[in-house]
């Protein structure tokens, strides 16, 4: 009796030891999983805006708006067919460096 005893703990010990193992080995893997994912670029959503939101968005008229589209080389519209279209960064980026007359005033 006591040499089954005796070879079901060794077994169970040695079981221990792979499982201690194989989890030491999948933590590693998990590790640098995360390094290498640390190093790719960050992909973002990248929103748009169209005429009737910037409207809404500054209370100006639909016409100042189209008016920026079409003669403001500052501001990064594009047209989409039918429609205009901004970025929301490169709108930040407009309203960000100010007016040559807000300039002026300083």
């Amino acid at each position: 009796m006591a040499s089954n005893l005796e070879l079901i703990r060794k077994q169970r010990e040695a079981l221990e030891k792979q499982n201690a193992a194989a989890s030491k080995k999948s933590r590693k893997t998990a590790v640098d999983t995360n390094s290498a994912e640390a190093s790719r670029p960050i992909i973002c959503d990248i929103e748009f805006f169209n005429v009737e939101q910037l409207v809404e968005m500054t209370g100006w008229s639909r016409k100042t708006i189209l008016n920026m589209f079409n003669n403001d080389p500052d501001f990064k519209g594009r047209n989409n067919g039918k429609s205009w279209i901004i970025e929301a960064h490169a709108l930040i980026e407009y309203f960000s460096k100010g007016t040559p007359i807000e300039e002026e005033a300083i």
